[in-house]
């Protein structure tokens, strides 16, 4: 036999027995021939051909698998014609599986801004092992979607309650563009309120394979868990980002892209909703730095695994700091002109058996000169530390790894209920001027989860801090750091 290689030679045994014991060398080609076509029908590759070839003796049987040799792509808007057919050009020349080719049309529908697709195929000419897939597509509009949240890992100092507002619109002035708006509130018992977040960022399509995005943040935190006087201190943050992306490959289940982005921070520092004194240094008073951020992304689907990533390098500019802050951070052994740092993350979810599902993330940073407060390595809720504070140690250099386990032991069409065991663990360091700071941090525990249809989750579960003997502070009297975790959330 010659030109398949699709199946294991014990696969192949078991799918000739019932033709070997024909003692014709021709009658049992032929009945060969007629098992490995039925084979290949059952498993989806419809127009692959075997042929019976009876010279030179004993004979031998040739497979033709067959391909999918041309994607035809018909659309009224011409954004989407591109965007489908760049999409879907890995299949030409691909061997044409019919359970492979209806898993990407699945996926094909539902990417952002398709509204519906239908779909054929033909022959090309009068080989029957060459396939014309053609593609109809319609445009439509994308609906308004939207998260909040409501759960007690907010930020130490400014209040155990954490409420989370995301709400994003795609095709909101052209095909392909997305605004995001982003907004948090932290507050404590009383209720106060803490922190104050908001961002807005708008990604819009130059081309094909170029986005710009920028994106505006602003923060306030009030210190309202600290003791008098202290609880008058409060921060006002500004954040500005530009960011160039470059898509040079992009299919149904997988993406690779190289960006470029420039970060602009502003912090201002009050007591009692005054500036601090002009006598402390203006580094401290109202910081003001910048720096760059270039590197690569990517992402990936197969049947069971999933993974995201990015590998990225940030160099400060001193363009953007002040003389004055300069010469005080140069005191301190920092430059934000040669602050320099690689790091790296990746996110992972497998899902090995029906019910369960491996989640796993791990990263880094390495910084090769000291590094400006808005570069640092931070460890926290918010990169996945579940249990902790949002945001609780940071480092110049960094890692962190997270497991979890999720089981979905009952579930019925609009319900489910999950056991989630998890893990996690990470540290920072940072070289100072005359020594340096080590710090460990992490956490473990187990939570409940229940899936209300495509809309409410809710999560209550046990936790136990790691390591943190040496960051407790405000957070210490929280019901998290007592062992309790929930959360509720609402999708639209």
């Amino acid at each position: 036999m010659r030109g398949l290689k699709r199946y294991s030679s014990a696969e192949l045994t078991k799918i000739f027995q019932p033709c070997l014991a024909i003692s014709d060398p021709a009658e049992r080609l032929k009945a060969c021939a007629a098992s490995l076509t039925a084979r290949l029908v059952a498993d989806g590759y419809v127009n692959s051909r075997v042929f019976v070839e009876t010279s030179p003796a004993p004979g031998r049987l040739e497979v033709v698998e067959g391909q999918i040799v041309e994607v035809r792509v018909n659309a009224k808007n011409a954004w989407l014609s591109r965007r489908v057919s760049r999409l879907l050009r890995p299949l030409q020349g691909a061997v044409l599986n019919l359970g492979e080719l209806e898993r990407q049309l699945r996926l094909l529908q539902r990417q952002a801004g398709i509204q519906s697709i239908r779909s054929n195929l033909s022959r090309l000419g009068s080989d029957p092992s060459q396939a014309v897939l053609t593609v109809n597509a319609e445009l439509g509009s994308q609906p308004l979607q939207g998260d909040l949240s409501l759960r007690n890992d907010g930020s130490s100092g400014s209040g155990e309650g954490r409420a989370v507002a995301t709400l994003l619109k795609g095709g909101l002035a052209a095909p392909g563009d997305i605004l995001l708006l982003y907004g948090e509130l932290n507050f404590n018992n009383d209720p106060s309120l803490g922190t104050l977040i908001s961002s807005t960022s708008y990604t819009y399509p130059l081309s094909d394979q170029f986005n710009l995005t920028g994106s505006f943040g602003y923060s306030r935190r009030n210190l309202i868990e600290l003791p008098a006087p202290a609880n008058e201190f409060s921060t006002r943050q500004f954040q500005g980002l530009g960011q160039l992306e470059w898509v040079f490959k992009e299919s149904l289940t997988q993406r690779w892209a190289a960006f470029a982005g420039l970060s602009i921070n502003r912090s201002d520092t009050y007591l009692a909703g005054k500036a601090l004194p002009s006598f402390l240094p203006e580094s401290v008073r109202s910081p003001r730095t910048g720096f760059l951020r270039v590197g690569l992304s990517g992402s990936g689907l197969s049947q069971s695994v999933g993974w995201s990533g990015n590998a990225y390098l940030l160099q400060g500019i001193g363009a953007f700091t002040p003389a004055t802050q300069i010469s005080e951070l140069s005191q301190g052994g920092i430059s934000p002109g040669q602050a320099t740092a690689l790091g790296a993350l990746i996110s992972a979810a497998w899902g090995f058996a029906p019910n369960w599902q491996l989640n796993l993330r791990g990263g880094g940073q390495v910084a090769y000169n000291p590094l400006t407060s808005s570069m640092q390595f931070t460890l926290g809720s918010d990169v996945g530390l579940r249990g902790l504070p949002g945001q609780l140690i940071s480092g110049d250099s960094g890692w962190l790894g997270t497991a979890e386990l999720v089981w979905t032991f009952w579930e019925n069409q609009q319900q489910a209920l999950q056991l989630v065991p998890f893990f996690g663990y990470g540290g920072v360091y940072t070289q100072l001027k005359h020594g340096s700071l080590i710090d460990y941090v992490g956490s473990t525990g187990i939570l409940a989860r229940w899936l209300v249809g495509d809309d409410w989750t809710l999560e209550a579960g046990w936790v136990d801090q790691l390591d943190t003997g040496t960051n407790l502070g405000p957070w210490a009297d929280w019901t998290l750091s007592k062992g309790f975790y929930g959360k509720v959330q609402y999708r639209f």
